[in-house]
């Protein structure tokens, strides 16, 4: 996994307009955000996508999948990979690059929630799936749902 740069997240297009990694299609998915995603920063989500990577290579992604399904799981292992994340998520993406730590943590609470088959094939374009979602065929929760579930009552 490579870290993306200035070069590759912000391609020069002709008659000097600048595109995202999503290209030059942005205007046409912009119609189907995700409207908790809607506010961030076309040039920043190669960043996100970048760091969900990074998360999900720094922890283990089948731990976190059985706690979503109920299952018994390693909590010692969970403890750390925690710690693990909050390193990842506050102190690299959100402090040092600028974004925003819970949309992050949504978008890999949605990751584990996925259908385990289906998320792999998304699993280098994550933040593109979520971002657009397809209202007839989602194998993953919402953001919204993502947020009572995990987050509200706690």
């Amino acid at each position: 996994m490579v870290r993306p740069q200035q070069a590759d997240r912000l391609p020069r297009l002709p008659r000097g307009r600048v595109a995202t990694w999503v290209g030059r299609k942005w205007n046409e998915l912009a119609k189907g955000v995700e409207p908790a995603y809607s506010d961030l920063d076309p040039a920043k989500l190669s960043l996100y996508q970048y760091y969900i990577e990074r998360c999900l290579e720094a922890v283990d992604v089948e731990n976190y999948t059985k706690q979503t399904m109920a299952k018994p799981y390693d909590k010692a292992r969970m403890e750390n990979d925690d710690v693990e994340l909050e390193g990842i998520i506050r102190a690299e993406a959100g402090q040092k690059d600028g974004l925003a730590p819970a949309v992050l943590q949504v978008m890999l609470c949605q990751y584990f929630a996925a259908d385990i088959l289906q998320r792999e094939f998304d699993r280098d374009r994550w933040v593109e799936r979520v971002m657009h979602p397809k209202r007839d065929a989602n194998y993953f929760p919402s953001p919204s749902a993502v947020l009572r579930t995990f987050f509200e009552g706690k």
